[in-house]
C-alpha cells in the first residue's frame, strides 16, 4: 500500500507542485504586502512573474507523464494522454493571460495580489477536473473553481455592478451545484458507485437493454446535464451570463471566457464520449435542443447589445452552440470538429482581448459600449486591420480561419444526417455575420466626434499576440495541417 501511495504522488507530482507553490506564494504575498505595502505594484508584478513560472514548471513535469496511464488515489484520479494534453493546453492559455495580464493588473489592481492568487487556485481546481473519475472528486473540483469564480466576479468592491454580478453568479451557481448533486445522488443510487467506470459497467451488467434503463438513472444523468449546461452557460442555462460578464472587471471577464469554459468543456466531452457513450439516447437528443437555441437565441439577441461585455458573452454563447451541435453528433467526425473549434475560439479570443487590454490601458477609460472601438482610429493603423480581419473570421468568411471551424462543424452535422439543426445553424451564422460586420463598420467608416489623439506607445506583449494571431487567422488554410492532427488526434483518444 506504502509503494502504491508513492507511485501515486509520482503521478500527482505536477499538481502536487502547483498548489504547494501556490499556497508559498499567497504565504510570501500576504508577508510582503503586510510589511511593504508601499511596493504594491511590485508585489503584482512579481507576482504574475513567479505564476508564470510555476505554470511553465507545471508543464515540465505533465510532458513527462506523458504516454502513462494510470488511475490514482483509489480510483479517484485518472492520468491519460487525453487529460496530459488538456491540462498543456490549459496551462499554455493561463501563461497567455498572465502575460496580458501583466499591465493591466499593475493598473487596476495594484493593491490587491489575492486576484491573481484566486486565479491560481481556479487553475488547479481545473487541473484536478480534467483528470477526475469520480463523481465525488468531480464536485469538488467543480465546486471549488465556482467559489473562486464567485469571488473574482464581485472582485471590485467599488463596483456596484460587481458585486450584483458576484451576487447572482453565487446564486445561480448554487442552484446548478444543487442541480449536480442531486443527478449524482440518483446514479450513485442506482448504481451503487461514484467511480465513472464502475458506474458504467454497472449498468452495461445490469441490463442487457440499455433503452430500458431505469428512469432513476435517466432523470440523474438529464440533472446532471443541466448542471453542466449551466456551468458552460447554454441556452435556456445563460440567464447568468450576461450579467456577470458585464459586472466583472474587463480582466476577469477575459478569464471567465476562455480558461474555464475550456477544461469544463473537454471535461464534458469526455464525460458523454467515454463514461455514458452508451446513452445516446438520453444525452443526444438534448445537446440537439440545446445546441439549437444557444445558436437562435444568442445570434438574435446579439444584434441588440450595444455595450461591449454584453455583446462579447452573447458572441461566447453563440460559439458555445457550435460546440455543442459538433458534441451532438456523436461521431469522431463531431469530436474533431468540436476540438479544431475551441482551439480555435480560445486563439481568437487571446488575439482580441490583448488589444482591448492595450486600448482601455491607451485610453485611460473603461471601454463599455461598442462605439468605444473607435479608439482603434487613433492607434497604430495596423492594429485595426487586425481586429477587422478577426471579425471577419469570427464570422466565418472564407479563406479565413473562423470560416474552416463553422465548417467543419457543418460537415459533420451533415454527416450525421441532422438536416434541420444544419439549417438553423447556417441561417443562424448568415444573421451573426451581419453583427460582426457592424463592429467592422464601427472601427473603420464610422465618424469619430470629439474623440482626443492618443499617444501610441507600442506594447510589444500586445503586438506580439496580435501579429501572431494575425499570421493564424489568415495562414491557416495554407497550413492547416498542424492543428488539424492534433485535434483528430485528441478526438481519437476518446473513442
Amino acid at each position: 500500500m506504502l509503494y502504491s501511495f508513492s507511485t501515486d504522488l509520482i503521478i500527482f507530482l505536477p499538481e502536487l507542485f502547483f498548489i504547494t507553490t501556490t499556497l508559498i506564494l499567497l504565504l510570501w504575498s500576504l508577508e510582503f504586502s503586510t510589511k511593504y505595502w508601499t511596493w504594491n505594484t511590485e508585489l503584482i508584478k512579481n507576482t504574475i512573474y513567479l505564476l508564470i513560472e510555476i505554470n511553465v514548471i507545471t508543464l515540465l513535469l505533465l510532458l513527462n507523464n506523458l504516454y502513462k496511464t494510470k488511475i490514482i488515489f483509489y480510483e479517484s484520479i485518472i492520468s491519460d494522454n487525453y487529460t496530459i494534453f488538456i491540462k498543456i493546453t490549459l496551462l499554455l492559455t493561463v501563461i497567455l493571460f498572465l502575460v496580458i495580464a501583466l499591465e493591466s493588473a499593475k493598473q487596476e489592481f495594484s493593491d490587491k495580489f489575492e486576484l491573481l492568487i484566486l486565479i491560481a487556485l481556479t487553475t488547479f481546481a481545473l487541473l484536478i477536473l480534467t483528470s477526475t473519475n469520480d463523481l465525488i472528486s468531480f464536485y469538488l473540483s467543480i465546486e471549488m473553481q465556482s467559489l473562486c469564480l464567485y469571488v473574482l466576479a464581485a472582485f471590485k468592491h467599488t463596483s456596484q455592478l460587481s458585486t450584483e454580478a458576484g451576487l447572482k453568479y453565487f446564486v445561480l451557481g448554487a442552484l446548478s451545484s444543487s442541480l449536480l448533486l442531486f443527478g449524482m445522488s440518483l446514479i450513485y443510487g442506482f448504481t451503487g458507485s461514484t467511480n465513472f467506470i464502475e458506474i458504467s459497467k454497472n449498468i452495461v451488467l445490469n441490463n442487457t437493454n440499455l433503452e430500458t434503463v431505469s428512469n432513476t438513472f435517466v432523470l440523474g444523468l438529464i440533472l446532471l446535464l443541466c448542471g453542466f449546461l449551466f456551468k458552460l452557460a447554454a441556452v435556456p442555462f445563460h440567464i447568468w451570463s450576461p450579467d456577470v460578464y458585464e459586472g466583472a472587471p474587463l480582466l476577469i471577464m477575459i478569464f471567465f471566457a476562455t480558461i474555464p469554459k475550456l477544461a469544463i468543456f473537454c471535461f464534458f466531452t469526455k464525460l458523454i464520449y467515454t463514461i455514458f457513450f452508451n446513452f445516446y439516447f438520453v444525452w443526444q437528443p438534448i445537446l440537439i435542443v440545446t445546441a439549437s437555441l444557444t445558436i437562435l437565441f444568442s445570434s438574435i439577441a446579439a444584434l441588440y447589445q450595444k455595450k461591449i461585455k454584453r455583446f462579447l458573452a452573447y458572441s461566447s454563447i453563440n460559439h458555445e452552440g457550435y460546440m455543442l451541435m459538433s458534441l451532438a453528433t456523436g461521431t469522431l467526425v463531431g469530436v474533431h470538429a468540436f476540438f479544431l473549434y475551441i482551439y480555435i475560439y480560445i486563439i481568437t479570443m487571446f488575439t482580441f482581448f490583448s488589444i482591448l487590454i492595450f486600448l482601455k490601458k491607451e485610453t485611460n477609460k473603461n471601454i463599455v459600449y461598442l462605439t468605444d472601438l473607435l479608439y482603434l482610429k487613433k492607434i497604430y493603423p495596423i492594429t485595426r486591420i487586425i481586429v477587422t480581419l478577426l471579425f471577419f473570421s469570427i464570422a466565418g468568411i472564407p479563406p479565413l480561419i473562423g470560416f474552416f471551424a463553422k465548417f467543419y462543424v457543418f460537415l459533420a452535422t451533415l454527416e450525421a444526417n441532422y438536416y434541420l439543426l444544419l439549417l438553423i445553424s447556417i441561417l443562424c451564422s448568415t444573421l451573426s455575420a451581419f453583427y460582426y460586420i457592424r463592429i467592422i463598420k464601427i472601427i473603420n467608416f464610422e465618424k469619430a466626434f470629439n474623440l482626443t489623439t492618443i499617444e501610441f506607445k507600442p506594447n510589444a506583449t500586445v503586438y506580439a499576440y496580435s501579429l501572431l494571431g494575425l499570421l493564424f487567422i489568415t495562414l491557416f488554410f495554407i497550413i492547416p495541417n498542424f492543428l488539424i492532427t492534433e485535434t483528430y488526434y485528441l478526438g481519437l483518444l476518446l473513442t
